[in-house]
């Protein structure tokens, strides 16, 4: 970007599968798993866990 915010040069990136690794140790799984129940608004979900998450 320029000082008027015009994209002066673009560089596209492209990945493969092997340019990425999995990090070890990554996001702990959710124990136990949450149930999906009808939320309290149209068209939305509950994920209800116990213990609750904080």
């Amino acid at each position: 970007m320029d000082s008027n915010n015009k994209v002066v040069k673009f560089t596209l990136i492209v990945l493969d599968k092997d340019d990425v690794t999995p990090k070890p140790g990554a996001a702990p799984e959710l124990y136990p798993a949450p149930v999906p129940e009808p939320g309290d608004e149209p068209n939305t979900t509950k994920l209800t866990t116990d213990p609750v998450i904080p």
